[in-house]
């Protein structure tokens, strides 16, 4: 099998008949010069070798008089070296948003599933294979030890360019995406449910590729595999794992001290609700350590004996996350509902409205029964609701949802589910 892939001289890029990045900056707003940082000889020096290494790919040349210039700023890899960009806040500021719509995140991942051999592609500098209009790369102009430079290839960190990419794969692709192909921005999926079939669609994809001119790195490709990482996920045939990097890190970190450190764990946590069950309830005693804690009294932040048990066994728990699944074509979905008495800070849990919409998509596709003791439906029915009450009724009346009594459903499942509700909170 033939993998294109190019060295740093032959960065000839997508053409510019198929698509070519425009800022659009509005001729209001005066350009602005941002005055030039000084770095320390070891990140000097990492530009400067940065630098010469684009140069001689094509993608930044040097400028005079530019009109907007822009500061580098060097952010440590995991490997120790330093990845350079730029500081594009004043020229973004002064472009307009593409509103172009960015493909939905759990409705990619979960697009994978299901899907035994997967080949998971990498773009060779994924965004710099995207040219800059002519009349647009002086505005890009970066300092540097050695002058001033500009990009000729579309770069990292400037307004819009998820959208440019996004633009280019899902025409590129279009007849693919959905079938055998997954893309979001510069993540590329190839999925074959047959051994049979996955050359074909492999052969397919690489035509696109080439009509584009656009080409792969090889030693982050990875083709016919069962499991790899996508949009953030361990993804298999069967579902989708938490990332161990992530769940690592967490079992690795130790207990919060300081309010940065405290805010660090509640990002990582974050990007593990997904897999979570009750995470908010379960976290609540470390983040009961943010309340009246600000920028200004940060110093008066202290971690309890209570958070210290509740951070261990949560540690506990993200050692053994479960895979998940998504429903079957027209499975229903049954929804427990239960109250607690404790109550648990807006600043903790997402916004109910917020949750609805996520769901929402499920709603649409799938019977849904309740599971509740309450007489929700009889609430809702009443020809008097009025408020948001009435707001709610609308809402769920557009869903096939029905309710059913918690006394009418059994199996062990329920009593699963009423062995982890809190203390005195059980039915009497």
């Amino acid at each position: 099998m033939e993998v294109f892939a190019w060295e740093p001289a032959d960065m000839t890029g997508v053409p510019r008949k198929v698509i070519e990045h425009a800022l659009n900056v509005n001729p209001s707003l005066d350009p602005v010069c941002q005055k030039k940082r000084t770095f320390s000889p070891e990140k000097s020096g990492a530009v400067t070798k940065e630098v010469t290494e684009w140069v001689k790919a094509g993608i930044v040349r040097p400028v005079k008089y530019p009109t907007y210039i822009s500061n580098p700023v060097l952010v440590k890899k995991c490997d120790g070296s330093w990845r350079m960009c730029i500081d594009f806040k004043n020229l973004n500021s002064a472009c307009p948003k593409d509103y172009y719509p960015l493909p939905n995140i759990d409705c990619k991942v979960e697009a994978v599933m299901g899907f035994r051999y997967k080949c998971f592609l990498d773009a060779y500098k994924g965004y710099h294979q995207i040219q800059m209009a002519k009349e647009d790369e002086e505005k890009t102009a970066f300092y540097t030890e050695q002058g001033t430079y500009c990009y000729t290839k579309m770069p990292f960190g400037l307004k819009n360019a998820g959208a440019t990419y996004q633009r280019l794969v899902d025409s590129a692709f279009q007849s693919q995406i959905g079938r055998n192909l997954e893309a979001y921005v510069d993540d590329m999926v190839i999925k074959s449910k047959e051994e049979t079939g996955l050359l074909a669609d492999i052969a397919e994809t690489f035509e696109g590729l080439k009509t584009i001119n656009m080409k792969l790195n090889p030693k982050k490709c990875s083709f016919g595999v069962e499991e790899g990482k996508f949009l953030g996920y361990m993804v298999t045939s069967e579902g989708i794992r938490a990332n161990p990097k992530k769940t690592k890190a967490i079992s690795d970190l130790q207990s919060p001290k300081t309010l940065k450190e405290m805010q660090s764990l509640s990002g990582k946590l974050a990007s593990l609700n997904r897999f979570l069950a009750k995470s908010a309830e379960r976290a609540l005693p470390f983040f009961n350590t943010l309340k009246n804690i600000t920028k200004e009294n940060k110093h008066e932040y202290r971690w309890t004996a209570e958070a210290e048990e509740a951070f261990q066994q949560m540690k506990g728990l993200i050692m053994s996350l479960p895979s998940l699944t998504p429903p079957y074509s027209e499975e229903t979905l049954y929804a427990y509902l239960a109250v607690s008495r404790e109550g648990i800070s807006r600043s903790t849990l997402d916004r109910p409205e917020w949750k609805a919409i996520r769901l929402r998509r499920y709603f649409e596709a799938h019977p849904v029964k309740v599971i509740t003791d309450q007489p929700i439906k009889n609430i809702l029915s009443r020809t008097e609701v009025s408020g948001k009450l009435a707001k709610y009724a609308v809402e769920i009346g557009t869903y096939k949802i029905s309710f059913i009594p918690r006394n009418a459903v059994k199996g062990q499942v329920l009593a699963d589910f009423l062995s982890d509700a809190p203390d005195g909170e059980r039915e009497r």
